[in-house]
């Protein structure tokens, strides 16, 4: 009988990877496309006079990076908790039915203080991206002109 569920499990988790390697690979094609496609039409007095090169190349890396390596697993551990967490409470509802008015109490100050962390945590991407950009600029602009530099000889 245990082997049962562990092969039950085992399958469960393997069609849950499956699943969300399967998709988040279609979302980053499909995300590509559609960025390559926006800075290709962008007008060029507008956005590329105003925006570095660094700043382009780290949203196109930084975003695919995390469209195909962070999304699946964290989605994927995601679900793993929530499930856990259901599995928790109805044990926990089912051992001690009194808990079932304190869930909603709890819930709604997780929520709260959610909504307090979030402003930071985007402050801190942001600032984080911003911070990367002009070292990406500056690489990208060397490689641009390294024949140029050869030209000259200067290797320094």
């Amino acid at each position: 009988m245990i082997s049962v569920f562990a092969v039950l499990s085992s399958l469960g988790i393997y069609l849950r990877t499956m699943s969300l390697t399967t998709f988040c690979w279609y979302g980053n094609r499909r995300l590509q496309e559609d960025m390559i496609k926006q800075v290709l039409n962008a007008p060029v007095n507008l956005y590329f006079d105003t925006t570095p090169i660094g700043r382009i190349l780290n949203r196109f890396s930084k975003d695919l990076s995390v469209a195909e390596t962070v999304m699946p697993w964290s989605i994927g551990n995601f679900y793993a908790a929530f499930y856990q967490l259901l599995a928790v409470l109805v044990l926990s509802v089912v051992d001690s039915p009194y808990l079932i008015i304190i869930f909603p109490v709890i819930s709604l100050i997780i929520v709260y203080y959610f909504k307090k962390s979030i402003a930071g945590t985007k402050e801190v991407a942001r600032v984080e991206s911003v911070s990367k950009s002009p070292i990406l600029g500056f690489l990208s602009e060397s490689i641009a002109g390294t024949s140029t530099l050869r030209a000259y000889g200067n290797k320094d």
